[in-house]
């Protein structure tokens, strides 16, 4: 066995254990449809893509993300055009956790509605529409995307949440680059590389979620390992001086700071770094 083929062998094996962590059930056929969905992977010699950063905004404003799963893994597993069978379904089914087919057909019936994937009721084909078709659709324009691993499904939601985060993230760095005047409000909470303010309350109000659905996004995106995220707080002696002091230096939407016991107490937004690989790119369907 050469060296491509002991490499190949041991990413079957490590894919296929993935595959079980995936499914909660334990039945004899899994670890044979574990090694199906494992050859209609490596037959197209795609473990990983490049997923649109605003797409991924947009799936998550409208509540699409287990959806979105499905479209991510019928696109990194087709050629672009499936009949996808019974058998099929039915791996598909186990792969994302279902105990039956019918909440994968349901996804699949969805995105045949959004129009994500076509479907000609007389070849029985589906058609799997391309990043281009989609952004197109739904007059996005960005060019700006990440790189998702197949190895990576079982933490897909922290993923998301994760590209979507990180790239506020790079913003908040690119904002402060280009105009260090704006960014200096965002200087003066964090002193480390690359890690910038991105506080819950404003990732609700972008995502069009709860503060605290907010706050779990950022916690499974840290738990997957797609950002890296530094709490901050102010907590110091209540004086005039430390007051004034305070005030001179933190930017006026985090102050004033609250009073308890006899000092200033004051959360301030986390400080996030991606950890997650970007790039831009003329077309994502290449």
């Amino acid at each position: 066995m050469d060296l491509q083929d002991q490499g190949e062998s041991v990413g079957e094996i490590q894919f296929i254990n993935i595959i079980s962590m995936n499914n909660p059930r334990d039945n004899k056929g899994f670890n044979k449809h574990s090694q199906y969905l494992w050859y209609r992977i490596g037959s197209l010699r795609r473990t990983e893509i490049k997923i649109p950063v605003e797409l991924c905004f947009y799936v998550l404003r409208e509540k699409l993300l287990p959806t979105f799963k499905i479209y991510i893994l019928l696109k990194m597993t087709c050629s672009g055009k499936d009949r996808i069978t019974g058998f099929e379904k039915e791996v598909y089914s186990e792969y994302c956790g279902y105990n039956t087919i019918r909440g994968f057909e349901n996804h699949l019936r969805k995105l045949t509605q959004l129009n994500w994937i076509g479907f000609n009721r007389k070849s029985k084909i589906y058609h799997i529409r391309g990043f281009e078709f989609i952004q197109k659709q739904l007059k996005l324009s960005s060019r700006t995307g990440f790189w998702f691993s197949i190895t990576d499904m079982q933490s897909f939601d922290g993923i998301i949440y994760g590209a979507v985060i990180g790239y506020l993230s790079k913003s908040q760095g690119k904002k402060q680059r280009i105009d260090p005047e704006k960014g200096r409000s965002n200087q003066v909470l964090c002193k480390s590389p690359g890690f910038y303010p991105i506080s819950s309350r404003a990732l609700a109000k972008i995502l069009n979620v709860s503060n605290s659905t907010a706050s779990k996004m950022k916690q499974r995106a840290e738990e997957v390992g797609s950002i890296q995220i530094k709490r901050k707080r102010i907590i110091e002696p209540a004086t005039h001086d430390v007051y004034k002091r305070l005030k001179e230096t933190y930017p006026k939407e985090y102050l004033p700071v609250m009073v308890w016991k006899h000092l200033f107490y004051r959360r301030l937004p986390d400080l996030v770094k991606p950890e997650l690989k970007y790039g831009t790119r003329k077309k994502f369907d290449q």
